[in-house]
């Protein structure tokens, strides 16, 4: 577990930077903070699969409470749950800057953000949902 973190700037549970790979196959990460990705930051090219993982109840004032991928980053769902995160935008994750998120399995649900509750996907972000659920999710635009 990864827990009452808060970081300054980007990550407030982890943060992989330069052509990292974390493989997350269960665990939770839950309560953490930081300027950007309360949960976790996924960048500079760098990997993440999900298998069995839950991101529940991270926060951030800006950009993906659960999670922040950015700058030709991939996001690989399994499964997992990403859940009851909240941000300004993307409260479950925002999916940024040339980045991609394939889900082909867990939930995202019960997320908040001003823009994007459950995923904001901007700035040439690919998106492919082949299953898994996205639903109940709140914002004031966007899913």
């Amino acid at each position: 577990t990864i827990s009452n973190s808060y970081v300054s700037n980007d990550g407030g549970g982890i943060s992989a930077y330069e052509s990292s790979t974390i493989n997350m196959y269960g665990g939770t990460i839950t309560n953490n903070s930081g300027t950007y990705a309360g949960g976790m930051m996924i960048n500079d090219s760098s990997t993440l699969n999900m298998y069995g993982e839950n991101i529940t109840d991270n926060y951030v004032s800006s950009f993906g409470g659960g999670l922040y991928i950015y700058n030709r980053a991939h996001f690989n769902m399994y499964g997992g749950v990403i859940s009851s995160n909240s941000a300004n935008t993307g409260g479950g994750l925002r999916c940024y800057n040339n980045s991609t998120f394939t889900m082909y399995g867990g939930e995202i649900t019960n997320n908040t953000g001003s823009n994007g509750g459950g995923l904001d996907i901007v700035h040439y972000c690919t998106v492919k949902l082949i299953g898994g659920k996205i639903y109940n999710n709140t914002a004031s635009r966007g899913e």
